[in-house]
């Protein structure tokens, strides 16, 4: 994923959100609560929308 934004009402989620992963890997997140890391999850599995950037799941965008 790049520069993923998401915004809810007047509040920025996510700001230029970057990350990419390798297969076979397991990842974790670690934040405080309300710091965005649900939202983060549902733009990558698709079940949100984002305002801003890409996200390539398997390859495809």
């Amino acid at each position: 994923m790049e520069n993923i934004e998401r915004s809810c009402g007047d509040k920025e989620v996510l700001k230029k959100a970057s990350c990419s992963f390798e297969k076979g890997k397991i990842y974790g997140l670690l934040r405080r609560n309300g710091t965005g890391k649900t939202t983060l999850f549902n733009c990558i599995s698709g079940d949100l929308q984002y305002e801003g950037g890409s996200i390539r799941r398997f390859g495809n965008l």
